[in-house]
């Protein structure tokens, strides 16, 4: 089994980030999207910032502590009672995430590396290749690739930054070891998809983990200067459609429509509790101040069976037919 370097950097969730010697050093993802952009959602609203976007990273933290914990005991721990997401099954992503590791074998979760002197980060998983024997850095992502800031491709490239500045501190921290290669894990429900990323070269590692910072009561700030050395131009080819529809609309409808989706879902199970509460307690209506619950009696309704009707009386029902013209319906769903 191979043995890693500890680093005597430690984690922390309260206060948040990561410390040497009672000193705060900065994370790598902070410094890449301030020196690259990427993963920044700039046009985000209060809602996605303050709901969406907290919802999603307690969503993904659930699927990092099921693999962690199946990497290191081999127990499916997939079911969660959450703040945000209420009752969770990462059941799909845990057998997905078992399936992509086929052919390595699970060396350290949450592995943190470190320069010892400004920054730090903590690795998903180091993974060892069962024919090479070589050392792989693996990352897992569990965003929505609709509504990720430049898509799939600006997550690839996010990627190829972080796990690219996590093998270079890797061999720094471990000097006889080197990093055979990189993966990027991304989970969404039942879908998942292993890319293999692309190792940037170790002077433009350097160069951005030369940065400096300055910790405020904000958080860091970094004096990246010249940005254009890092910054990430998209490579997709836009199409005619895509041209006469400006991007900044398209952003602001995907945004709202994920909002809808969530509000919907929350609504539903807020209705049912406070449903349940009041038939508990033998509440037909209850006016809250804000809104109004009523619960109505069961009822018996009377419909019409056109189809029947026109199977049986095919001759009779077409002289009642009122043909008339109606607008195209204008349709909009999350994809």
């Amino acid at each position: 089994m191979i043995q890693l370097v500890q680093s005597q950097v430690k984690f922390s969730e309260h206060p948040h980030g990561y410390f040497l010697q009672g000193v705060q050093l900065s994370g790598i993802t902070t410094l890449i999207k301030a020196a690259t952009g990427l993963g920044v959602y700039a046009d985000a609203s209060d809602y996605v910032r303050d709901f969406l976007i907290p919802k999603a990273g307690e969503k993904g933290t659930a699927v990092h502590n099921s693999i962690e914990k199946y990497d290191k005991t081999g127990e499916k721990i997939t079911e969660y009672d959450l703040p945000l997401n209420g009752h969770l099954d990462v059941s799909a992503q845990l057998e997905n995430y078992i399936m992509l590791r086929e052919g390595f074998d699970p060396v350290d979760n949450e592995y943190t590396v470190s320069d010892n002197l400004m920054y730090a980060s903590n690795i998903d998983n180091v993974w060892q290749k069962k024919d090479t024997g070589g050392i792989w850095l693996v990352d897992t992502k569990t965003n929505n690739l609709d509504l990720y800031p430049g898509g799939e491709d600006a997550l690839i490239e996010y990627l190829s930054w972080q796990l690219s500045c996590y093998a270079y501190l890797f061999e720094l921290q471990n000097p006889t070891l080197k990093v055979e290669g990189l993966l990027g894990n991304w989970f969404r429900d039942k879908q998942c998809k292993q890319w293999p990323i692309e190792r940037k070269d170790d002077s433009l590692i350097k160069e951005l983990l030369d940065i400096e910072y300055e910790l405020t009561e904000h958080g860091f700030v970094y004096n990246v200067g010249d940005k254009s050395r890092f910054a990430y131009v998209g490579t997709a080819v836009s199409t005619q459609q895509n041209d006469l529809i400006p991007q900044h609309l398209i952003n602001a409808i995907a945004t709202i429509l994920e909002e809808e989706k969530a509000a919907k879902e929350r609504l539903e199970t807020l209705k049912t509790q406070l449903k349940n509460a009041m038939l508990e307690h033998g509440i037909k209506s209850w006016d809250s101040g804000k809104f109004t619950a009523t619960i109505a009696k069961d009822s018996k309704t009377n419909t019409f069976d056109s189809a029947r009707f026109k199977k049986d009386h095919a001759d009779l029902y077409e002289q009642y037919i009122k043909q008339s013209v109606r607008q195209g319906a204008f349709t909009l769903k999350l994809k």
